[in-house]
């Protein structure tokens, strides 16, 4: 109780109790109308789809103009004070479909955010900048200079002023500064400055980097300190009179003839109850539903361009675990496990953990000894405490060809269910063992920016229906990231290298000496080398989802034109991830605060040229 008042009293603006949340029971009819006949229209003179880091942006600008704004979301407000920093009920309450929506080959698992203020509420707070390259990409390529101007550059500006990006060094206290970094981000910039390799510090919008708390920052953040949309635009546009409405599903947009007149939505009430409803917007519709709910939204509205849907980049990542101070596994004898798993289908005779246990026990009993001739425990790696990627590799960013399509290197943020979905299952005793010692392993991603012409999003019954295949350009430029970090963790000292996905570790035992050049590092690389990603060799995930419904120069290239505007509707809006041309190549939270920042106020200052706001709702 004492825990939640505090937090309550350093909320700037409650969302809830400022009643900026619409409460269902005053916009809906009693239990006992029939829903389906609840068809009173409100009115609004925007109403925007998604209240993610797009949505959340347009909102405040527009609000600010004097606009009433209405905020759709599908997912439910979740108030600082419920968030228990735990995963079972964030992913629950906060992610897209419980955390378990995949591709449809169920090769690759996708995690997004469902949940008022989107993904900016679960990312790991990691803000990147677009890169120059990639800038000039879109303008050249793509016929779309914006983004090379010093209007793109200072609407970054006030983005990064407002959620309060900055350096992890710059954020912590003086007497910290010397190690702004949490322990695997530490080893991660230390282990690439040993190889010679490009590495950087990373800005991020947590006011304290180094709580012990900021590794919890998806599971929403308890505490607030990291910026995310509820603590800064969606609180903006609420002191300026906008509403969200939660908990509700746009059905599809209203039209009349070239122009959106508003939404039909459907509002799930607490009581199980679904209320179709028709909001009015006088003067736009904005969709910031995100990559893959905006093409879905499109396509139920019955919008006909070829490339709605087309074109999802997805960066997709796959990593590996490497234990610096291992602890020895805890055997169990023969007759124990054959008593214990009589029925367990991995066991045939002798089981895979005692085989693995003797293939290794040269490195497993050097682990032993090195732990025998230590008086104190070795520390563990902490890898949930403090904030996470703020260290970022960009050895390999430009690919292998050399054409700007490579990987980072990343420390992500592993708790318990996320990095138990990773670890290799080849025998319950072994994955006793590998999890017993997940807490002395440093987790690395390869972030690949895709290239070629991205998958495919299509509507299924209002849920997204994900096509997409890692292309053997990506897979080989993943594979050489992979190998090559792979090698720097054993030149490093790593005693285990351990892929996400089932491929047996490499044992090499606690020392710090390891060469690459020795057969069993070789043997174990070439195994790497020849894997095949795409084939379920190692586990894929990813949480960028961008590009269906791309930004471009007619019709027949693109979804929108430079302003996010529709071809096809005079006053329908894109302002997400689903509007960039290409993947970008880093975490894409900082690009679409500035897209949306650029876009919304051009919107904001071409309104106020035609027409008069109405006065607030």
């Amino acid at each position: 109780k004492d825990d939640e008042q505090k937090i309550k009293n350093v909320l700037v603006y409650d969302l809830e109790e400022e009643g900026t949340i619409l409460n269902h029971d005053q916009i809906i009819a009693p239990k006992t109308k029939e829903p389906d006949n609840n068809n009173d229209s409100m009115e609004y003179d925007v109403v925007i789809v998604g209240s993610g880091a797009g949505g959340g942006v347009a909102s405040a600008v527009l609000s600010a103009a004097g606009y009433s704004v209405l905020i759709v979301e599908k997912g439910r407000y979740v108030p600082p004070h419920q968030i228990e920093n735990l995963e079972g009920k964030s992913i629950r309450t906060m992610y897209e479909q419980s955390g378990l929506i995949k591709t449809a080959d169920q090769s690759m698992l996708i995690l997004a955010g469902s949940t008022v203020g989107g993904g900016t509420e679960v990312n790991w707070g990691c803000c990147l900048e677009l890169p120059l390259y990639v800038r000039e990409e879109w303008s050249k390529d793509h016929g779309l200079p914006q983004f090379t101007t010093q209007a793109y550059q200072e609407s970054m500006n006030a983005i990064k002023k407002r959620i309060s990006c900055r350096l992890p060094q710059d954020a912590v206290p003086s007497e910290r500064r010397d190690h702004p970094h949490n322990r695997p981000n530490t080893i991660l910039l230390d282990m690439c400055k040993n190889e010679g390799f490009k590495v950087f510090s990373a800005e991020t919008n947590f006011l304290h980097p180094d709580w012990d708390s900021a590794g919890s920052t998806s599971c929403g953040g308890r505490y607030k300190n990291k910026q995310s949309g509820t603590v800064t635009f969606l609180a903006d546009a609420a002191q300026c009179g906008a509403k969200i409405l939660e908990r509700t599903k746009v059905d599809q947009i209203l039209r009349q003839g070239k122009r959106a007149i508003g939404v039909k939505v459907t509002i799930l009430h607490s009581d199980g109850r679904k209320i179709t409803k028709n909001i009015m917007a006088k003067h736009c519709v904005i969709c910031c539903a995100g990559a893959l709910h905006s093409p879905c939204l499109l396509l139920r509205s019955k919008f006909k361009n070829h490339h709605i849907g087309r074109h999802l980049f997805m960066h997709p990542s796959c990593g590996a675990s490497a234990s610096f101070s291992p602890s020895p596994p805890q055997q169990q004898t023969t007759s124990d496990n054959n008593k214990n798993n009589k029925n367990n289908k991995f066991v045939k005779g002798r089981n895979v953990w005692e085989d693995y246990v003797e293939t290794n026990k040269l490195a497993l009993d050097k682990n032993n000894n090195d732990k025998s001739n230590n008086t104190s425990s070795p520390p563990q790696m902490q890898s949930t405490f403090g904030a996470p990627m703020t260290v970022i590799c960009n050895e390999f960013a430009k690919g292998p060809n050399d054409d700007g399509y490579g990987a980072k290197l990343e420390v992500p943020c592993l708790h318990t269910s996320l990095l138990g979905g990773l670890i290799p299952w080849m025998d319950p005793y072994m994955y006793k063992h590998f999890a017993q010692n997940a807490v002395n392993s440093l987790g690395l991603i390869v972030l690949q920016r895709d290239s070629g012409d991205g998958g495919r999003v299509k509507d299924d019954n209002g849920f997204a229906h994900v096509d997409y295949s890692l292309n053997d350009a990506d897979e080989a430029s993943m594979v050489w990231a992979l190998t090559k970090s792979i090698e720097m963790c054993v030149k490093n000292g790593a005693s285990r290298i351990s892929l996400f996905g089932n491929v047996l570790p490499l044992e090499l035992g606690n020392h710090n000496n390891n060469s690459v050049d020795s057969p069993l590092v070789q043997d174990y690389l070439k195994k790497v080398k020849d894997m095949k990603l795409k084939n379920f060799a190692a586990t894929l995930g990813n949480a960028h989802q961008m590009g269906t419904c791309r930004m471009g120069t007619s019709p027949e290239t693109s979804v929108v034109n430079e302003d996010g505007k529709l071809w096809e509707c005079e006053n329908v809006f894109v302002m997400d991830t689903s509007l960039f041309p290409t993947s970008l190549g880093v975490n894409p939270m900082l690009t679409v605060l500035t897209i949306s920042h650029m876009l919304s106020t051009r919107l904001a200052k071409s309104l106020q040229e035609d027409l008069q706001p109405t006065q607030k709702k």
